[in-house]
């Protein structure tokens, strides 16, 4: 018995060797540049900090003036696309007719900040008589549905009237 579990034992699997190199988080270059910004850090001298931050600055002059020539740029192309695109707008504006152009020009002065135009206003006694009237029309559809055949219990929703009242539960 003794040899039949020798057999069946597996091998315990040894643990992973994980090597940590911590050589990156140490300087990897003595470049001259770095020396030089480390001493006049270190230095108890005020005058060659500002030395280190006069060169430096100067780099970040260049670097920013080149940023501010390339944004220019591209403000220049952003202002050629706008305008174009407003050109094309005031020219499609020109050909619209009637109740497009109204609707234009409602849009544009909604863009510019102006408050939305309300809806109609009538008085109350002509809405209700719109009203009865459209409920009239949908009941007088769906009996035209149902002597017809196109009614049926799947499709119901197409004739239920959008103006009536839910009911209310008791």
């Amino acid at each position: 018995m003794p040899s039949t579990t020798a057999n069946n034992t597996t091998p315990k699997k040894e643990p992973d060797i994980i090597v940590f190199n911590d050589s990156y988080l140490k300087k990897a270059s003595k470049s001259g540049s770095n020396i030089i910004e480390w001493k006049s850090f270190m230095s108890a001298k005020v005058s060659k900090m500002n030395e280190k931050s006069q060169i430096s600055s100067a780099t970040k002059i260049i670097k920013e003036l080149e940023e501010e020539r390339i944004n220019k740029q591209n403000d220049k192309e952003l202002e050629e696309l706008l305008k174009t695109t407003q050109l094309l707008e005031k020219y499609t504006a020109e050909y619209l007719t009637g109740k497009d152009r109204r609707k234009y020009n409602e849009r544009k002065m909604f863009e510019l900040g102006a408050k939305a135009k309300k809806g109609l206003k009538i008085p109350t006694p002509i809405s209700l008589g719109i009203q009865s009237k459209r409920q009239e029309r949908e009941k007088k559809e769906l009996e035209e549905a149902k002597n017809l055949g196109l009614y049926h219990q799947s499709i119901k929703h197409n004739w239920v009237s959008s103006s009536s009242k839910p009911q209310q539960r008791k």
